[in-house]
């Protein structure tokens, strides 16, 4: 009877842990849990604890027991006496079973407070055992902590809201990582990996009992089957496939070939002589479809399957003792998925580095991005902005000290080159807001949109005054997570737009809000001049304009920049309108807290 696993974890992963196993698809592993030991010190085991890693209550004798993580319950003093090293799957910190280690590490070192669903399910408990009211807890995290930190797995549609509660409760900031399992499901595979290994070592070294003749065989097996546990790319997996089954049948040649019949995409051989395009086709023939193995004179071939999925074929030919190929197909056939697993891992390691290179580069290139627009917002404010002040005055002084001698027509030459630098001014400050948008580090925490519209409308009260413009504004506006300066620099464009681009009748301006799933749909109407809906994304572009500079005063860019603020943080912004009947402007931004004010 095959053997099973149950993989050992900290109660707070129970659920992550499932899902993993159930996206792996690894039915012969059962889940058992471990009690946490967050903040304990590094003390003697409790009986339960001690009963629940050297046996756990009820397992089956056919079932293996791996513990995951490891990391709280791994402190305790002389815990490792009992356990069996191949039985524990350790980990600097729990947390790395969801990101990379250096991101723990550095987000630590920034002072945050790491949580996992599982530890927020029990947030109040937790506090209640460390004998904190809110007061206190508030006190505790305020001196210890810079903000909390979520690592959102994606298993429960509960666990934001309940992040929002946690973070209000004790009145820090919080942050959301979404990290999925996927990098769980790398753990769990190479913990069921490791066990599969040793439960396989285990059968083999009990087979290679049997008889004299097969332990030299099969304890070089063991010794090179070992080396396709560990990382490695798909052409040394390979190589060490070819060098297992050379040693363990003396043949002559042994060839891999991966890839379906008559499309071999990757093959590899003992032989000196190179494995033709021709060759290899030939070798994904000797099997017939759903055949396992195949035998014939001096050899053998054997299916290299993983998952029900073919990777290829694996042929032994010029055996040195033909008459015993039956044994060499059946060992050949215990150790083929082992193989297939170790060919399976090494693609996706190559995926994997392949995706870390790629992503890497990518980061590269946008600092290098913003290098350059940081760069270049210096050459537009400094060399720029001075020459354009340089001309400005020099006009200015011949206006003053020479208006005299100036005809009307000289004069009128020199008020449209004020009105030029001025328009130039305007255009290079709007462009460096435009630029700085996108480039400026941005932290994200909760922010009241009515705090940030008060100080809007103060920033716009002459032109709200010398307009007629009337704003509303309801009562009950939501808290969105944002960057203050940013919301507020959003919304003064908006609503300075609205105010510019007025009918014949005083502006009006009407600020709503809705839910819209996780995030808050905020809109600013107004009964403007309005534009044709077929202009409606084209207004968000950099320099586009549906007015002449005569008609309207501007450069194009403010609508831009909205759409920068509001796509940094992670939202959309569209607008809708028609022609002599105003327009509303919608964005949608995070939200920041789903408790009502009191």
């Amino acid at each position: 009877m095959a053997r099973g696993l149950r993989l050992l974890v900290c109660h707070h992963y129970v659920r992550e842990v499932g899902t993993a196993l159930q996206a792996l698809g690894y039915g012969d592993v059962r889940v058992g849990t471990y009690p946490a030991r967050c903040l304990q010190p590094s003390a003697t085991l409790t009986e339960r604890e001690r009963t629940l890693l050297e046996g756990h209550p009820n397992r089956p004798e056919d079932e293996d027991l791996v513990v995951l993580g490891f990391c709280c319950i791994g402190r305790a003093a002389g815990v490792l006496d009992f356990l069996h090293p191949t039985r524990v799957h350790g980990l600097e910190s729990c947390f790395s079973l969801f990101i990379n280690s250096r991101c723990v590490r550095r987000l630590q070192a920034e002072g945050a407070y790491i949580l996992t669903p599982g530890w927020l399910e029990e947030w109040r408990a937790r506090l209640d055992g460390w004998g904190f009211d809110r007061a206190t807890a508030r006190e505790f995290f305020r001196e210890s902590v810079s903000r909390f930190v979520l690592l959102d797995t994606g298993v429960s549609d509960a666990t934001r809201q309940e992040f929002e509660r946690f973070t209000d409760f004790l009145g820090r900031p919080g942050e959301t990582i979404d990290v999925g399992v996927e990098i769980l499901e790398h753990h769990i595979r190479a913990a069921v990996l490791d066990w599969r290994t040793d439960v396989f070592e285990r059968e083999l070294r009990s087979s290679v009992g049997r008889t004299d003749a097969r332990l030299a065989e099969h304890a070089m097996a063991l010794d090179l089957l070992a080396n396709l546990t560990r990382t490695m790319g798909e052409e040394e997996a390979a190589d060490r496939i070819l060098e297992i089954f050379s040693m363990l049948t003396g043949a002559g040649r042994v060839d891999l070939v991966l890839g379906t019949e008559d499309t071999p995409t990757f093959h590899r051989s003992t032989s000196q002589e190179h494995l033709a395009h021709a060759d290899a086709i030939e070798c994904t023939r000797l099997l017939r479809p759903g055949d396992s193995h195949a035998l014939f004179p001096d050899g053998f071939a054997v299916r290299v399957r993983f998952r029900g999925l073919d990777l290829g074929v694996l042929v032994v030919r010029t055996l040195p003792v033909p008459e015993r190929s039956t044994d060499y197909v059946n060992l050949a056939l215990s150790i083929i998925n082992l193989c297939a697993l170790a060919i399976s891992n090494a693609r996706t390691e190559t995926a994997r580095r392949r995706a870390e290179q790629e992503l890497m580069s990518k980061a590269r290139e946008l600092e290098r991005s913003n290098a350059d627009l940081t760069q270049f917002a210096y050459v537009v404010s400094h060399d720029l902005k001075e020459p354009l002040r340089t001309v400005a005055g020099f006009l200015h002084v011949l206006l003053r000290k020479h208006a005299d001698q100036l005809d009307d027509g000289v004069r009128g030459y020199v008020l449209q080159a004020l009105s030029g630098t001025q328009r130039m001014e305007l255009f290079i400050h709007d462009l460096l807001r435009y630029s700085r948008a996108g480039t400026r580090a941005v932290t994200l925490v909760p922010v009241d949109v009515k705090e940030v519209l008060a100080t809007v409308i103060e920033s716009l009260h002459v032109a709200i005054e010398e307009s007629g413009a009337v704003v509303e504004i309801p009562e009950d506006l939501p808290l969105v997570f944002g960057h203050v300066g940013l919301l507020e620099q959003l919304f003064q464009n908006l609503m300075s737009n609205a105010i510019k681009f007025r009918s014949k009748e005083p502006p009006r301006l009407k600020i709503a809000a809705k839910a819209a799933n996780a995030e808050w749909e905020l809109s600013i109407s107004d009964n403007g001049v309005g534009f044709a809906m077929e202009d409606a994304e084209r207004i968000f572009g950099l320099f586009q304009r549906l007015h002449t500079s005569r008609e309207y005063e501007g450069t194009g860019i403010g609508l831009a920049v909205c759409r920068r603020i509001v796509e940094r943080h992670g939202g959309r912004i569209w607008a809708e309108s028609e022609p002599g009947k105003g327009s509303t402007f919608r964005f949608t931004l995070m939200r920041g807290s789903q408790l009502k004010r009191s």
